[in-house]
């Protein structure tokens, strides 16, 4: 009887669901915001962004609303915390689909981020820029946790 119990903890500890797609990005939705930035700081649109898929969790990203530079992107983004000892480690991948790009290939660049901070060390703020429109732009993210 008390391996059936040791079995049935373990192997509930080790399958526990994890959280899907749209709960964590549901989690990220106010933790993260975007701007549109061309290469030499001229032009800088601001983006509102909503989950736009809820099974993938992927993010819907609108920059320019109401101008003529109205531009459209589906962002990936997961950011995952490792603690082991006195480390923290983040973990931040950042993916983009170019929607304003016509054609049968979608245009789509990626990045991840891996970096190991002292345990307690409290990060207000950081950003990635994800090169765009043949790198003449950039779809910055900012993420506060």
């Amino acid at each position: 009887m008390r391996f059936l119990i040791l079995v049935a903890i373990v192997f509930s500890a080790t399958f526990a669901p994890a959280k899907t797609p749209a709960i964590v990005a549901k989690d990220l939705l106010d933790k993260i915001e975007f701007y549109y930035q061309n290469s030499d700081g001229t032009i800088e649109l601001e983006c509102k962004h909503w989950i736009g898929n809820f099974y993938s969790g992927d993010f819907e990203v609108a920059c320019g609303k109401g101008t003529q530079l109205f531009k459209q992107y589906a962002a990936h983004v997961v950011v995952r915390s490792f603690s082991r000892g006195d480390q923290t480690t983040f973990e931040i991948l950042y993916w983009i689909t170019d929607k304003n790009v016509k054609g049968s290939v979608p245009s789509f660049s990626s990045h991840s981020q891996l970096f190991t901070v002292d345990r307690g060390t409290k990060i207000r703020e950081f950003q990635m820029s994800q090169g765009i429109e043949n790198d003449y732009a950039q779809l910055v993210l900012k993420y506060k946790p």
